[in-house]
């Protein structure tokens, strides 16, 4: 009898008590077993794909270009060093002469003219190389005689260009100094439009770490990509500077430890091409320096208009170094990553849907550069510590 009345009374109380203090202790449980992705960045809203999941294990992200490049499919973009893609020169010199004939622009006629020499036409592909990893690699000077075009490879994910194809790129590129410093490198850029699309440079033997505080590394460099927008954009007389310099220092004060960081993505941007503006690099020519200057503005610009149309920014840990995500109103994106052992920027990545929902041309049109103030950019940046785009960088 006592045995009934303890099945029948006691254990279905005792289930009942059980069941109710783990309802009570399970969200306290959870919250310790389980990660928290609060404020955290998602796959979906840095590589514009659909997975709506979150990053737990950010390291196996794949940025922007790369998720859209398939090795398997690619080719080689010169067999070696002397070797020429006659197909995809050929193309950029019939686009060279169509856009010089549109604007009425002579230079353009001048570069398509010595790019028809193939010897010449390899230079300017290992210059082009030089110019837009040159700024990510410490201040360390790339050997002179360093090669790229026999490391490169092309793809074209759509088909769509039979001559001139989405992507230029090539992974994993040791690239040699003359300090002696070696860098393993990756980069991409289209040639369709004349932009690099993602450069990263990771010192061999060289450890890199992140940031201490996601949330204040965003704030630093997202300040300082505004204020490289407004300097630069045609913009910059509607622009409260006073303003926008008290409410940095009031959130960063002396800037302290994010110093090194609203330095370095101020400068990033404006960075890329500047190697070679103003050297007569090749043969001694001029058309060398009209042809640096010209990317230079237009990669500016194009830089301006995403983030000018920016809607979101965080930044998250990725591979031993921070990560800045900027998230265009289209839904595209553009990344920064930065060392906080070298205090420098080491690369960036975009996503290249942003380039065709413009209506611009980008790299042949004239007009665009008429919207930037380079003059007023060049002053600004230079009294904030940063170094103007005709000064190298020691």
């Amino acid at each position: 009898m006592k045995r009934n009345i303890f099945l029948s009374v006691f254990l279905p109380l005792f289930l009942c008590a059980a069941i109710l203090t783990l309802g009570y202790f399970s969200p306290m449980l959870f919250s310790r077993v389980m990660p928290n992705f609060k404020n955290k960045e998602s796959a979906a809203q840095i590589t514009g794909a659909e997975s709506p999941l979150y990053l737990e294990d950010p390291s196996s992200l794949v940025l922007p270009p790369w998720n859209d490049i398939d090795d398997s499919k690619s080719q080689v973009y010169a067999s070696d060093d002397n070797s020429v893609p006659g197909t995809l020169q050929d193309r950029i010199i019939q686009e060279l002469y169509i856009y010089a004939e549109g604007y009425g622009d002579d230079s353009l006629y001048e570069i398509a003219d010595n790019l028809t020499l193939s010897q010449q036409y390899i230079e300017v592909s290992d210059a082009y190389v030089r110019s837009i990893i040159q700024p990510f690699l410490k201040g360390y000077r790339i050997l002179p005689n360093m090669k790229f075009s026999g490391l490169m490879h092309t793809y074209d994910p759509d088909n769509e260009y039979s001559g001139i194809p989405k992507y230029v790129y090539a992974r994993n590129v040791t690239v040699k100094t003359v300090e002696g410093r070696d860098f393993i490198v990756d980069f991409v850029f289209t040639p369709q439009y004349g932009l690099p699309l993602y450069v990263h440079a990771t010192e061999v033997d060289a450890s890199t770490r992140a940031m201490p505080d996601n949330d204040a590394f965003t704030a630093a460099a997202s300040t300082a990509l505004t204020l490289f927008q407004r300097f630069s954009s045609y913009s910059t007389s509607e622009f409260d500077e006073d303003a926008f310099i008290k409410s940095f220092e009031e959130e960063f004060g002396t800037y302290g430890l994010y110093s090194s960081v609203f330095n370095s993505f101020l400068n990033a941007p404006g960075s890329l091409f500047t190697e070679f503006i103003s050297q007569e690099n090749i043969n001694e020519a001029q058309w060398t320096s009209n042809m640096w200057s010209r990317l230079y503005l237009e990669n500016i610009w194009f830089w301006n208009q995403f983030i000018y149309n920016k809607e979101s920014v965080s930044g998250i840990t990725y591979n031993d170094e921070s990560l800045l995500v900027l998230r265009a109103t289209n839904g595209c994106s553009l990344t920064m990553t930065y060392d906080y052992i070298s205090k420098s920027v080491t690369g960036f990545g975009i996503d290249p849907n942003f380039l065709t929902s413009g209506d611009s041309t980008l790299f042949y049109d004239t007009d665009l550069t008429s919207q930037l103030n380079f003059e007023n950019y060049s002053d600004e940046i230079f009294s904030y510590g940063g170094c103007p785009p005709s000064t190298p960088k020691n």
